[in-house]
């Protein structure tokens, strides 16, 4: 066979396979949605949203989806409507070959259960506010404070030191609660042990922490982790005790 013919039969070939994609694109386009499938990836968090609620939503906002053809599907509208969901930080939407309508979101994930003002929420680490779900709950630290009228910026306190905890597991997994005292003093409980770990303020955290380390390993461990009610860390480079009184 010539270069020649070669040539030829390479570019019929292609204006064939063109024509083909062409037209199974048309015919695809025209055909009526097959179905929708919801996707959730949960960030290594615990469920807040399943992807039946998306589904839910989707039906209720958006009846139509399932009676349109692939062509009039509004891939966009389908994102904006899922993301209007707290729980929801990241959503994509695309039509399978085969018709189907998927929707793959990404949860957020929580790093504090807030308890303030009578109220109860999760804040994940941009601070986006999540409200408390039916269909699951948050395994996270949780924060409230003695005075039931908080402000914002106490509820910002709050939670830089839940951030700084996530960011920090060596040291977060150590605590369970975070607390706000009558005097304004931020306070951790730790999991293990019967005392309160005062910290003050978010200064110096890295060294506070240290610190406290170092106090577990050389004196707690020896002398009984119920031996002091308090630990209070909050005077630079310090770390004063308060034993705890015997009990006639």
């Amino acid at each position: 066979m010539t270069r020649t013919k070669k040539i030829v039969l390479y570019v019929v070939a292609a204006i064939a396979l063109a024509a083909l994609v062409i037209t199974a694109n048309t015919i695809r386009n025209k055909s009526q949605v097959s179905g929708l499938r919801v996707v959730v990836n949960y960030n290594n968090a615990d469920t807040l949203i399943t992807s039946t609620c998306i589904k839910q939503i989707l039906s209720e906002e958006m009846s139509w989806i399932l009676r349109q053809t692939v062509k009039e599907i509004d891939e966009e509208s389908i994102t904006k409507c899922v993301l209007q969901s707290p729980y929801i930080e990241d959503c994509r939407t695309s039509v399978s070959v085969n018709g189907i309508v998927m929707v793959k979101a990404k949860q957020r994930r929580p790093i504090v259960r807030m308890l303030l003002n009578g109220q109860e929420f999760y804040l994940d680490r941009q601070c986006h506010r999540m409200p408390t779900s039916e269909e699951g709950s948050g395994n996270v630290i949780v924060a409230n404070a003695a005075s039931d009228k908080c402000t914002n910026d106490d509820a910002l306190r709050l939670y830089h030191v839940a951030k700084y905890l996530d960011e920090n597991q060596d040291y977060g997994i150590l605590f369970d609660q975070i607390y706000l005292d009558e005097h304004k003093d931020i306070c951790l409980i730790p999991k293990l042990g019967d005392h309160v770990v005062v910290i003050g303020d978010l200064d110096n955290m890295d060294k506070k922490m240290q610190n406290l380390c170092s106090f577990y390993k050389s004196s707690m461990s020896q002398m009984g982790w119920e031996t002091y009610s308090s630990i209070n860390l909050k005077y630079n480079n310090q770390v004063i005790c308060t034993r705890r009184k015997m009990q006639e």
